[in-house]
């Protein structure tokens, strides 16, 4: 699963999967800017991670002021 958060204290699920795959490509909605990202299991598992790859703008808050 996914969560993000914009303060990194309230976090929201974005997206989970019920089965395993080798690979994994998904799309979160532009609506909310994301500061802060992690993944990890909904139940009890093995996780296993080689690379995680972010694509999209960065947009620091000092460049929003």
């Amino acid at each position: 699963a996914m969560w993000t958060s914009i303060d990194g204290e309230k976090w929201m699920q974005v997206w989970h999967s019920e089965e395993a795959y080798p690979d994994w490509s998904f799309g979160i909605s532009d609506d909310q800017p994301i500061r802060f990202a992690k993944f990890g299991l909904t139940s009890p598992g093995i996780f296993h991670l080689d690379r995680i790859v972010f694509y999209g703008d960065l947009t620091s808050e000092k460049a929003s002021n």
